[in-house]
């Protein structure tokens, strides 16, 4: 394996590491939301798409220190 195809791989398995904490930490915010007693069940959808930039936003910076590193 070349060097290329290592940076690669590093970014595939970060891009599906962060989507599945990502969704992880998604789901358990909506259903916290819909379990609860909270009477704005509309934030869980609000607060999901928050999560998702923020997971987004996570990935991106950790590929651009992969990509900085080597």
């Amino acid at each position: 394996m070349n060097k290329e195809e290592l940076k690669n791989k590093k970014i595939r398995k970060c891009n599906l590491i962060g989507i599945l904490i990502t969704l992880i930490i998604m789901v358990a915010t909506v259903l916290g939301i819909y379990l609860s007693n909270y009477s704005y069940k509309y934030y869980a959808f609000i607060a999901a798409l928050f999560e998702l930039i923020i997971g987004l936003i996570i990935i991106a910076i950790i590929k651009n220190s992969i990509k900085n590193k080597e």
